[in-house]
């Protein structure tokens, strides 16, 4: 006997990637980020390369330094960055670090 679609029990929910706002505590190194531009665009493409710390100047908002994953790569590859490529420090209000979320139900 098979079961009409309407009866079958519906599938669990499959993993998702939610973009989490970074904390003091959190450790993000190595992890993907997408990274809000001063247009208020958001883009992927960037991996952080420290933990959040405060800035320079000890004062202000907590940075990360990040580079492109392109960049990011290279480096991982030939142990230099490419030519006029560097880490770039930006806030974290402006990153957001890519986590990959499994329900229970998966398994």
């Amino acid at each position: 006997m098979r079961l009409s679609r309407a009866h079958r029990k519906p599938l669990p929910a499959g993993p998702t990637v939610q973009a989490v706002e970074l904390t003091e505590h959190m450790s993000v190194t190595g992890q993907r980020l997408i990274r809000r531009h001063e247009s208020g665009d958001w883009s992927l493409g960037w991996v952080a390369v420290s933990n959040p710390a405060p800035p320079d100047s000890g004062h202000g908002e907590l940075r990360v330094q990040v580079l492109s994953e392109e960049a990011w790569h290279h480096l991982a590859i030939t142990g230099a960055l490419p030519e006029g490529e560097g880490p770039r420090s930006v806030p974290i209000s402006q990153v957001r670090v890519l986590t990959l979320l499994v329900p229970l139900t998966v398994f």
